[in-house]
């Protein structure tokens, strides 16, 4: 199956050379070379392996319209030489090509970026994922110190309690927790209970 790269231009005469160029330097049986709009590309998600920014568009995105163009792994085009490029910020792009490389070199290049956004999404849904965790922790940390105080209980009685509850209910425990800290609230202060999450 051939990799879509899709170049993003603006009309300016470099970015349709940088499409013509990649189209004869990469292989036709593996690449397929695009180019596309950048209103285009933001209103609907481009059918694409990778998206490729020359300098002209990518030092003109705002943080939003970089953010918007997130979802596919980003290389960034510079049309300087490579030694006057390593200054500048970069981390918002997964590779970044230059004129000077070879077929193999931007086969490589394109394949890693591909790699690393990969792995930079997966690494940001576990991080996703534990945040939540620990969240649900604190709620259940909170329920207890709740039950602790309010029964005068030791915090093993309270987990067992949140459990059992949680178990009659069917019902998973961080939202028994939850519900019993709105309760909570709600009694301390009606005003101040709004649902959380």
């Amino acid at each position: 199956m051939a990799l879509t790269l899709l170049i993003v231009n603006n009309d300016h005469p470099c970015d349709h050379h940088l499409t013509n160029l990649y189209k004869e330097l990469l292989p036709a049986d593996q690449y397929h070379v695009e180019s596309s709009s950048l209103d285009h590309c933001m209103r609907i998600p481009p059918h694409a392996h990778a998206l490729i920014l020359p300098t002209s568009i990518a030092t003109s995105l705002t943080t939003k319209e970089l953010r918007s163009l997130s979802h596919f792994p980003l290389l960034r085009y510079e049309e300087g030489p490579m030694r006057e490029v390593f200054s500048k910020n970069h981390h918002a792009y997964d590779g970044l090509l230059f004129p000077e490389m070879s077929s193999t070199s931007i086969q490589i290049t394109c394949l890693n970026a591909m790699n690393s956004y990969h792995l930079r999404k997966n690494l940001q849904q576990e991080i996703e994922k534990l945040t939540h965790q620990l969240e649900e922790r604190r709620w259940v940390e909170q329920a207890k110190s709740i039950l602790q105080e309010a029964r005068n209980i030791s915090e093993q009685e309270a987990y067992r309690f949140l459990r059992k509850r949680a178990m009659d209910e069917r019902r998973r425990l961080p939202e028994v927790a939850v519900s019993l800290i709105q309760f909570h609230k709600m009694l301390e202060d009606p005003k101040e209970a709004e649902p959380i999450r």
